[in-house]
């Protein structure tokens, strides 16, 4: 492995998020950033802020292309893969995921620099399982919900009808005891 570059070790981590976002935001050239670094207090060479610069670049570069194939993947997926919070949460893990695998490749510099396409194949199985597996639970709950309001309407209906099976007594009519089961709980 190589040495660390003087940016990564010479640099307080405030200078060095700041430095990169400078680097990113793409509004200062190499000599402005120099300057930037000199005005703080660093003595930073040329070449090594090059590298860095260069380094940042590909790293956005690589965050943009993960960022797109999420979106492609979560799109072949479908759209119940973003419902709920699971949903959001596979998303996320999805593109950490990608971004890490990309991050890893950019460090070992495969012969194209790309992705193995055995393991993004992979990756995406093993996804669209997950998505599966979030639809179930999902339906699940739905199910569950409904379950549990009809038997709150039953229970509902149910009290309904014997405080009007008492006011049968008193002289209401069943069509008028059924026509108030109507209007109060719909059919019942």
């Amino acid at each position: 492995m190589g040495q660390k570059s003087t940016i990564q070790t010479g640099l307080e981590d405030d200078d060095r998020k700041a430095l990169d976002g400078l680097i990113v935001s793409g509004k200062m050239t190499l000599m402005g950033l120099l300057e930037w670094l000199g005005e703080r207090g660093y003595d930073i060479s040329r070449s090594a802020l090059h590298r860095h610069v260069k380094k940042v670049e590909k790293m956005g570069a690589k965050l943009r292309q993960s960022r797109a194939m999420t979106e492609a993947l979560v799109k072949d997926l479908g759209p119940d893969i973003t419902e709920g919070k699971q949903g959001r949460l596979l998303v996320e893990v999805l593109r950490s995921l990608v971004f890490d695998h990309l991050s890893a490749s950019m460090e070992s510099m495969d012969d194209d620099g790309g992705l193995d396409t055995k393991d993004l194949s992979f990756l995406s199985k093993a996804l669209k399982d997950l998505a599966g597996a979030n639809k179930i639970d999902l339906d699940r709950e739905m199910k569950i919900r409904e379950d549990a309001e009809k038997k709150a309407k039953a229970d509902a209906a149910a009290r309904v009808k014997a405080v009007l099976k008492e006011t049968t007594k008193q002289g209401i009519t069943k069509e008028t005891r059924a026509a108030i089961i109507d209007g109060i709980l719909g059919a019942a």
